[in-house]
């Protein structure tokens, strides 16, 4: 048998293991891991994109500009994805409710000393480093414990357990301008500390699914650095850099860009919770499309990149709330589709087997993103006076990434086709000898 022949027999042999591995019934106790990837995810970024909140006081406390201030929270944000590998290999190593309960302990600990930070370089390490490491720890198991129960409905399952970042989103931002204003933000990062030691407990349900999907098990033992040999997933990481860049400056600074509109600062707060509500809902159906077999993922991934990319700059435009509001709301639902379809992107691209490892890499790239996107927005507005810069260069980010990601569809769509046709052109062949 020629070498060819040979590897479409076993890649044939290989989708019939897979179609055997993936009849293991769905849901069951996987409804509670949804609840409480949920309540986890409500908190990890309930925390990260609600930073723009605390940055007025922490300007006057620390008496630095936009740029110094940011670095605290996008070295948070940064820190949390770039954890991603670690909290991936952690998970495939010693299990989800491991990983995740451990990461809980490390964040509360880092808000609650961040407290007693007088200086801004002891805060970019309690705050920031530390902070992100645990909530990074946590986030990662967050999402791919939902994978271990489910299979046909994995973009629905992954929605609603996202969904907990925008319901976070829409809390977390008044709650944390109330607390400011009560406490400051020393007893606001007090009150946050006790959110994340919440998450303790929730981590303890996180119990793997021990059914079915052997194969996949054996896979993730280990971490699976193979997968960044394919091109089509390096390309789809390389369009997360992008997107991931303009959301975090657009999360920090549209505060500041309405309350120099003429907003107050409890009525800009309001915007990102906006944001974060319709975020909820948007998730919810954009999991729905991403699991119907007629839409591909990526198709959805890159449509929401191209409609959330007009958004940032109609802002410029905006001089009332209720225009803030609108847009806000339309930021927020078009790029709710980005998130709850990386998994089904994932294992698309590169196979549920390599979930873990493939979204631990992601969530790295993405951290770059994160790190690097609101401290240079910040200094492009301290050397310009205005934001305005910045919403017009996060809507070329964003739309940027929308092409990026249309170009990984033509190239699998490419490769898939020509598989297909081999196994034809191998089926014929078998018929004619």
């Amino acid at each position: 048998m020629k070498p060819s022949e040979q590897t479409i027999l076993e890649n044939q042999e290989l989708q019939q293991i897979n179609e055997e591995e993936e009849g293991f019934q769905e849901g069951g106790y996987g409804w509670v891991i949804v609840a409480v990837s949920f309540l986890c995810n409500f908190v990890i970024d309930g925390i990260a994109y609600s930073f723009g909140v605390l940055l007025p006081e922490l300007q006057k406390d620390f008496n630095a500009g936009n740029g110094s201030i940011a670095l605290v929270g996008s070295v948070l944000a940064g820190t949390y994805l770039l954890t991603g590998p670690l909290s991936a290999a952690a998970c495939n190593r010693f299990g989800t409710r491991t990983t995740c309960c451990t990461g809980a302990a490390i964040s509360g600990l880092a808000f609650l000393s961040s407290r007693f930070c007088t200086t801004l370089p002891p805060l970019v390490i309690s705050y920031g480093v530390f902070g992100g490491f645990g909530l990074g720890l946590m986030y990662v198991p967050a999402v791919v414990s939902v994978g271990q129960y489910f299979n046909k409905h994995l973009s629905l399952a992954t929605g609603i357990c996202v969904c907990g970042s925008g319901v976070g989103t829409f809390a977390f931002a008044p709650l944390q301008s109330v607390l400011v204003q009560a406490y400051g933000w020393r007893g606001c990062n007090m009150i946050v500390a006790c959110f994340c030691f919440a998450c303790i407990a929730l981590g303890l349900l996180m119990i793997p699914n021990e059914k079915g999907r052997a194969t996949v098990q054996e896979e993730n033992k280990s971490f699976n650095w193979k997968i960044l040999t394919n091109p089509r997933f390096l390309l789809y990481c390389l369009g997360n850099i992008p997107t991931v860049m303009a959301t975090y400056a657009v999360f920090t600074y549209l505060p500041a860009l309405a309350i120099s509109e003429g907003l107050n600062a409890d009525k800009a707060s309001y915007l990102i919770a906006c944001i974060g509500m319709v975020n909820t809902i948007g998730r919810v159906l954009s999991g729905f499309l991403a699991d119907l077999p007629q839409i591909s993922p990526l198709i959805l991934t890159m449509i929401a990149m191209l409609l959330a990319g007009a958004m940032p700059v109609i802002f410029l435009f905006c001089g009332t709330y209720t225009q803030f509001l609108m847009i806000s709301a339309g930021f927020g639902l078009f790029l709710s589709a980005v998130p709850t379809a990386t998994s089904a992107v994932v294992v698309t691209l590169i196979g549920n087997q390599n979930l873990n490892s493939g979204f631990g890499i992601l969530t790295f790239v993405r951290g770059i993103a994160a790190l690097i996107g609101p401290p240079m927005a910040g200094f492009i507005a301290d050397h310009t006076g205005n934001h305005e810069y910045t919403f017009i260069a996060s809507s070329g980010q964003i739309a940027s990434s929308g092409v990026i990601v249309g170009i990984v569809f033509l190239f699998h769509k490419y490769i898939k086709d020509v598989r297909v046709l081999h196994i034809q052109v191998y089926k014929v062949h078998q018929r004619c000898t």
